[in-house]
């Protein structure tokens, strides 16, 4: 694989990890209005959402390999943050692997 390929593949994967992050950063505030309010707005794809209200004190919450478990709001909170901070150290590592590359292209003779 070429340089310059590298780099637009460690780019794409930056793109992949922050939309992850804004995703997330979406799910934790939707879940604290969600608490706070007890009715919230359900995107269903398309620029469509449905109205829901909230009965009882738990959400799903998936922990990996298509596999959800029932927590409280703030524990599906802290879940996320958690994974959240998780990308972020990913996103971070993968951009200082994009600056490395950007400077070994820079020393390639053209």
């Amino acid at each position: 694989m070429r340089l310059e390929e590298a780099v637009r593949a460690v780019e794409q994967q930056i793109g992949m990890l922050t939309t992850l992050v804004q995703e997330t950063e979406v799910a934790i505030a939707a879940l604290k209005s969600l608490k706070e309010k007890g009715e919230g707005l359900l995107p269903i794809g398309a620029g469509v959402f449905v109205p829901v209200e909230m009965k009882g004190e738990q959400v799903l919450t998936g922990i990996g390999a298509n596999v959800f478990v029932e927590k409280s709001v703030d524990e599906a909170i802290k879940i996320l943050e958690k994974r959240k901070e998780s990308v972020k150290k990913v996103l971070e590592e993968t951009k200082k692997r994009r600056l490395k590359l950007i400077e070994q292209a820079r020393r390639v003779p053209k």
